[in-house]
C-alpha cells in the first residue's frame, strides 16, 4: 500500500509484511534495504525485531478500555523504547544510504 506523506509529498509504504498488523510507515526504498540487510547485519535485524515485539505489546495494551497506573507506565516505556529503536534503524538505514549514495 503506498500513500503520500501529506506535508513533504514523499512516497510512503505502509510496511505489513515484518508482522501482520504492522503498520510502520516507511520509503519505498528503506524497506527494500531492510529486506536486503536484515539477514547480514544482526544489529539491524535486532533492532527490527524489537520494534515487532514493542509493537505487538503496545497493541496489547491498546485494546484494553482501562489501564492501571503501572500499566500506564509500562505502555509509555513501550513506546519510548519503540521510538529509540527506531531512531536507531533510521541511522542503520542512513549508513547504507550513504553507501549506496542515495540521501
Amino acid at each position: 500500500m503506498t500513500n503520500t506523506l501529506h506535508y513533504f509529498n514523499i512516497p510512503v509504504v505502509t510496511l505489513r509484511n515484518f508482522r501482520p498488523g504492522a503498520d510502520i510507515r516507511m520509503e519505498k526504498q528503506d524497506l527494500e534495504i531492510i529486506t536486503e540487510m536484515m539477514e547480514r547485519d544482526p544489529e539491524l535485524r535486532r533492532y527490527v525485531e524489537e520494534h515487532r515485539e514493542f509493537e505487538r505489546l503496545l497493541e496489547e495494551f491498546n485494546r484494553r478500555p482501562y489501564l492501571t497506573a503501572a500499566e500506564t507506565v509500562e505502555r509509555k516505556r513501550l513506546q519510548k523504547l519503540k521510538l529509540a529503536g527506531r531512531d536507531r534503524i533510521e541511522q542503520i538505514l542512513a549508513k547504507y544510504r550513504q553507501k549506496e549514495g542515495v540521501l
